[in-house]
């Protein structure tokens, strides 16, 4: 999806947890996500995961959420509770068209 768009302004923090056996570190695919604008964090003690699922609009996704994406403001910042995502879905999968589109809507690059 991001190859489609290269001219949208984001950054991509690609979040990898370990949810069920198959999600360990070592088996993590190497060409899952390739993308200047990605980013790609280990997080051993679900933080993110479990800062999104704390949010109200979030709850069906308590504990934990994974499998999930969120599109935040362009400057936002997560401080003591994570912010109000203008987009978010789960699974991946399942919500692939929705995230297109999101990411769609984010402004092109200047100058691009």
């Amino acid at each position: 999806m991001l190859a489609k768009l290269p001219d949208r302004d984001v950054a991509v923090s690609v979040v990898w947890l370990t949810m069920v056996r198959t999600d360990a570190r070592d088996l993590w695919p190497a060409d899952a996500i390739i993308d200047p604008r990605a980013t790609h964090y280990w997080d051993e003690a679900k933080a993110v995961g479990k800062a999104l699922a704390s949010r109200d609009d979030l709850a069906a996704w308590r504990p934990v959420a994974w499998d999930v994406w969120a599109v935040f403001p362009a400057g936002v910042r997560w401080d003591a509770a994570p912010p109000q995502p203008t987009g978010f879905g789960r699974t991946i999968i399942k919500t692939r068209q929705q995230l297109a589109e999101a990411v769609a809507a984010l402004p092109p690059k200047t100058g691009a």
